[in-house]
């Protein structure tokens, strides 16, 4: 960060809605908390979905959502294990891979690492761990079973570069989850903030429930447990999903200490613009710290550039998502 940056910043986190790329890779995670609550619900996050094609022919994911007006990116099905970020060149080739590849006209961008793709974009990332072993029937287990939630998991995010650390979890019972985010906490401490998110239903897991989505001594116990994000469904995308509903979850996650991160991640990403405001709307009313925007359009790998454009303008107006659009990394 130049002097005149440090300055100027000096002794205060700023908003991150109106914060330069620089200034905001210099946020530590307190920093990165306080500027998203002092931006009053006009954070964007867009989710670029890592196991997937790039959607446009030459650029990742990741570049896409930020050039459309994403605040913070989430790497969907990002393996800390195994990284890749299909569209960004290949720093380590595969001849025989590369081959096959480009038959598609698709580099599988081996050898970045999470920190380097960070300052590529100059945007804060975050990345997610999936479940535990209760959350998916086995014959989907092994789709998310390659990024486990757990504490090494956690620790490798947090090492890689990784700004926000989430555990999604759909089944398992509070308990479970309380107690693993507890243990992620004391690991990570303050080297990354931790979320916790169940973004959309369960029948996508072959599950059916009977139950409520969140009860408020649910909420409370995820915040308790360490969660300084607990992201939720955005108004309307569940079936019940009222202001009122979500503004209630929304009032217990913000008593408790949390932020409210609410996400379109039902396939609705990829609907009208006209869909796409009216959630928007709906979500900030009900009180949403940040809003995100799912990886699904006609496939699963990036939602519709457009629709990212379309909810920042919503959330926030032309001036701040034109600016955020415009920012070079390099400032």
């Amino acid at each position: 960060m130049t002097p005149n940056l440090r300055s100027r910043f000096a002794g205060q986190s700023p908003r991150l809605l109106t914060s330069s790329p620089r200034a905001v890779l210099q946020y530590g995670p307190a920093e990165l908390l306080r500027g998203i609550r002092m931006s009053e619900g006009r954070t964007v996050v867009a989710v670029s979905r890592v196991r997937g094609p790039n959607v446009c022919d030459g650029v990742s994911n990741i570049e896409l959502c930020a050039a459309f007006g994403a605040d913070v990116i989430a790497l969907g099905l990002y393996d800390p294990y195994d990284p890749y970020f299909p569209g960004l060149p290949n720093l380590e080739p595969d001849p025989e891979a590369d081959a096959l590849l480009a038959k598609v006209q698709m580099d599988l961008g081996r050898g970045w690492r999470l920190a380097q793709v960070r300052e590529l974009v100059g945007r804060p990332l975050a990345a997610a761990m999936y479940g535990t072993s209760a959350s998916f029937p086995p014959e989907m287990e092994a789709s998310f079973a390659k990024v486990p939630g757990s504490v090494l998991t956690a620790r490798l995010l947090a090492d890689q570069g990784a700004d926000i650390v989430q555990l999604m979890d759909w089944l398992a019972p509070t308990e479970t989850v309380a107690d693993l985010l507890a243990d992620i906490k004391r690991e990570i401490g303050s080297d990354a903030i931790l979320s916790f998110a169940r973004p959309n239903g369960w029948g996508l897991f072959g599950h059916e429930a009977d139950r409520e989505f969140f009860t408020a001594a649910e909420l409370r116990t995820l915040v308790a447990a360490g969660a300084d994000i607990v992201e939720i469904p955005a108004v309307g995308t569940f079936p019940g999903l009222t202001i009122e509903k979500v503004g209630s979850w929304s009032e217990t996650i913000r008593s408790a200490g949390g932020l409210v991160n609410m996400w379109i991640a039902s396939s609705q990403e990829g609907a009208d613009k006209n869909t796409i405001r009216t959630i928007t709307w709906d979500s900030k009313k009900a009180g949403a710290d940040m809003m995100t925007i799912s990886d699904v359009w006609l496939g699963e790998s990036a939602p519709n550039p457009d629709n990212i454009l379309t909810l920042g303008v919503a959330l926030r107006g032309r001036r701040h998502t034109y600016r955020r659009m415009a920012f070079s990394p390099l400032r």
